[in-house]
C-alpha cells in the first residue's frame, strides 16, 4: 500500500523487513493537486477534526504524500494565502567562474603581501567588484577547502621570537672580542659544523611538457637540468666543518642507508632523517681531522646549531666518554635563527652551492664532483675573512639590540638571490647579512 510505512497494518511488518530499502524522494504536486489536498484537510479542520472523519488515509492513498504534508500545506495557506511556492530570497546556489576567479586573485594578492584574506573579507571585496548577490562567507570557506587552499596563513621564515632575540644577543656578547685578530685567536680551536644539502635536478618530463612556460622550467634549463620520464630528485646531504683559520673537512652523509640498516632501540622503528647515533661517528672523524691540522694536544670545542640531532648530542655529552675524549673543550649550541653569526651559513655553504650552480651540476654524480672540487678550491684566507664578517655581524647585533641585521623577512637564500640580481648577477661579491664584499 502506498504512503508512509507507519500507517500500514501490523501484519505487514514481515513484508516490510524483507522489502529492499529504497531512497525516499520528496514528491512534487501540481497546483490543482495542492488545492485539492488543502480543501479536503481544511473541511476536516472546519468540522472539528474528528478522528472518525479523518481524511489522512485517503489523501495518502490517492496522492502518496506523507502524513504531515496536508497540515504543512494548510499552515502555509493560512500564513501566506496561497498554495503556490514562494520565490526564496537569498544568494543563488551557483556562481559564475568569474566570481571564483576573483576569489583566487584575492588569495594570490594576499600571499604576495605575506598575509591572507578571511572569508568575510573576501565577501566585502566581492561586493565592491560585483553587482547583485555574492557568495556568503561560509560558501567561500567551503569552496577554499574543496579547492585545496590551506586554512592557516603561510608562515614565512625567519620568524624570530623574543626568546630567540635574547639568545642571539647573549651569543653575540659572549663571543665578540675587542678586535678581529683577538676573535680569530679565541676561536681557532672551535670547530663549527653544519649540514647542507643539494638536490639532483631531475624532474619528470611530463611536468615540463604540461607547463612549457613555467618559470621553474626556465630556471631548470638554465641550470643544466635534464627532464626524464621517471626521474626523482636525489637529496645529497653534506657535513662541513671549519674553524676561524682552517677548513677541516666536507663529508657526505648517507643517512638513508644507515637508517635502513639500523633500528632505534627505544622505538624499534627506522628513522627517516639525520639522528644523533648516525652523526656521532662523523663527529669523531671531524675531531681526528681537526687534531691533525691543529695539533694532537689541542682541546677542541664543538659548535653547532639547535637541530634535533645536535640537541641530543649536546644532552648526551656529559655521559658520553667518546665525545668527551675528542672534544675536551665541550659542546656549545648556537642560537636559533642565527645564520649571520655562523661561519658556514655566512659564507662557506653559500659559496659551495654557488659553485655547483655555476658548474651546472645537475645529476648526483656531477654534484659530488663539483662539491669536492669547490671545497678544495677554498683558499686558507677565506676562513679568516669569514671570521671577520661574523664578528662584524655580532657587533651589529649588539648595537641594534634586535634580531637580525637584514630588515627582510624573506628566507635566507632568497635574500642572497635578490642581492645577486641587484649587482648584475655577480654573486661572488654579494652575501646575505653582510654589508661588505667577501674575497671568496
Amino acid at each position: 500500500m502506498p504512503g508512509d510505512p507507519d500507517l500500514r497494518d501490523d501484519d505487514s511488518d514481515e513484508e516490510r523487513e524483507d522489502a529492499t530499502a529504497e531512497p525516499r524522494t520528496r514528491p512534487t504536486y501540481a497546483s490543482d493537486q495542492r488545492l485539492a489536498i488543502f480543501r479536503t484537510y481544511a473541511n476536516w479542520v472546519a468540522g472539528g477534526k474528528k478522528h472518525a472523519n479523518s481524511p489522512m488515509k485517503q489523501l495518502i492513498a490517492k496522492y502518496g504524500c506523507s502524513k504531515n504534508y496536508p497540515k504543512q500545506l494548510y499552515d502555509k495557506v493560512m500564513q501566506y494565502g496561497g498554495v503556490d511556492d514562494r520565490p526564496k530570497p537569498g544568494r543563488p546556489a551557483e556562481f559564475t567562474e568569474e566570481v571564483w576567479e576573483h576569489v583566487r586573485e584575492l588569495i594570490r594578492e594576499a600571499r604576495d603581501r605575506k598575509t591572507r584574506y578571511s572569508s568575510e573579507e573576501c565577501v566585502l571585496k566581492l561586493e565592491e567588484a560585483f553587482e547583485g548577490e555574492v557568495p556568503a562567507a561560509r560558501t567561500i570557506r567551503e569552496w577554499k577547502q574543496e579547492a585545496g587552499y590551506k586554512e592557516k596563513p603561510i608562515v614565512y621564515k625567519p620568524l624570530i621570537s623574543k626568546r630567540m632575540m635574547k639568545e642571539r644577543l647573549a651569543h653575540a656578547k659572549k663571543h665578540r672580542c675587542a678586535s678581529d685578530e683577538a676573535y680569530i685567536e679565541a676561536h681557532k680551536l672551535t670547530v663549527s659544523i653544519d649540514e647542507t644539502w643539494t638536490n639532483e635536478l631531475l624532474v619528470p618530463k611530463k611536468s615540463v611538457d604540461v607547463h612549457p612556460n613555467s618559470p621553474f622550467k626556465k630556471r631548470f634549463e638554465a641550470m643544466g637540468g635534464e627532464a626524464e620520464s621517471e626521474a626523482q630528485g636525489v637529496k645529497i646531504m653534506w657535513l662541513c666543518a671549519v674553524t676561524s683559520e682552517h677548513k677541516i673537512g666536507c663529508y657526505e652523509l648517507d643517512f638513508k642507508t644507515w637508517n635502513a640498516e639500523n633500528v632505534n632501540p627505544l622505538s624499534g622503528k627506522h628513522a627517516k632523517g639525520v639522528t644523533a647515533a648516525f652523526l656521532k661517528p662523523y663527529l669523531i672523524q671531524v675531531a681526528k681531522d681537526a687534531k691533525r691540522k691543529l695539533g694532537g694536544t689541542a682541546e677542541i670545542k664543538l659548535l653547532f646549531d639547535k637541530a634535533p640531532s645536535h640537541k641530543s648530542l649536546f644532552k648526551a655529552y656529559s655521559k658520553d666518554k667518546d665525545l668527551q675524549k675528542w672534544y675536551k673543550g665541550g659542546i656549545e649550541l648556537a642560537p636559533a635563527k642565527g645564520p649571520d653569526m655562523s661561519m658556514l651559513d655566512a659564507g662557506v655553504n653559500l659559496y659551495l652551492k654557488r659553485e655547483i650552480r655555476q658548474n651546472r651540476a645537475s645529476t648526483a654524480a656531477q654534484q659530488r664532483v663539483a662539491m669536492r672540487a669547490a671545497w678544495e678550491k677554498i683558499p686558507p684566507s677565506t676562513m679568516t675573512n669569514i671570521s671577520k664578517r661574523v664578528r662584524r655581524n655580532m657587533r651589529k647585533v649588539i648595537e641594534h639590540k634586535r634580531a637580525a641585521i637584514s630588515t627582510t623577512n624573506r628566507p635566507f637564500w632568497a635574500e642572497f638571490e635578490r642581492r645577486v640580481e641587484a649587482h648584475g648577477g655577480r654573486s661572488s661579491r654579494v652575501y646575505p647579512c653582510s654589508m661588505t664584499p667577501c674575497d671568496l
